[in-house]
């Protein structure tokens, strides 16, 4: 039987050891701590990670990751409808699905012309919105569904008697034209049409669509 070459361990006679070591960190802790902190929707802090290659390999992973992928979000449209008035304006209603986690929504209007807008939560909670041109962000307050309201001035032009509505949109939605009007002009097929008191509502697939109209009775500016 061969010989084992064994290792002596320190002997310090009758005195005891006292001594103060620090436990090095753990890599798969470290790496996993690591993209916990990235998922995450404020700063985290990492307290005494493992500095090694692997750890340090999944930091230039991450780092590649947020610089070619986008910041996606979680947030869908739920539904979108909108309701021409005589003049023109159009009024835009709208729900979104969000994560609740997502501590802002961000979103587009249809046009930098708007008016009277609102965002409001769960329960007709107010949330609070900042616009900037066509681009809107709105603190969602941890709710997970987002409505919103407001006048565009954007979506409808007029030339002699034939007035324009012209849209493109990423979602199917509704619109419901002004009463005594007459289409004189589609560039898509409807999903569905109807008629609520003497008004045209037109369900549109999602893509660019216009709408020609005319009113079957003058309308009258009060500018002019």
């Amino acid at each position: 039987m061969a010989e084992m070459n064994l290792w002596r361990a320190p002997y310090r006679g009758a005195q005891p050891i006292s001594a103060t070591i620090e436990i090095p960190g753990s890599k798969s802790a470290t790496n996993r701590a690591l993209i916990l902190a990235a998922l995450a929707s404020s700063p985290s802090t990492l307290r005494k990670p493992l500095h090694s290659r692997d750890s340090s390999l999944m930091v230039a992973g991450l780092i590649m990751i947020s610089i070619v992928l986008p910041i996606q979000s979680l947030a869908s449209t739920r539904s979108l409808d909108l309701i021409i008035y005589q003049d023109g304006t159009t009024h835009v209603s709208s729900m979104f699905d969000i994560d609740p986690l997502d501590p802002d929504l961000s979103i587009k209007v249809f046009g930098p012309d708007i008016d009277n807008f609102v965002a409001s939560g769960e329960n007709d909670t107010l949330l609070t919105s900042e616009i900037n041109g066509t681009d809107v962000k709105i603190d969602t307050f941890d709710s997970s569904q987002i409505f919103i309201e407001y006048d565009t001035h954007d979506l409808v032009s007029k030339e002699g008697r034939i007035w324009t509505f012209s849209l493109d949109s990423e979602v199917d939605y509704t619109v419901l034209l002004p009463k005594n009007t007459v289409i004189v002009g589609m560039s898509n097929l409807p999903v569905n049409m109807e008629t609520i008191n003497d008004q045209n509502k037109i369900h549109l697939p999602s893509g660019e669509s216009e709408i020609n109209y005319v009113f079957s009775n003058p309308v009258i500016n009060p500018e002019n």
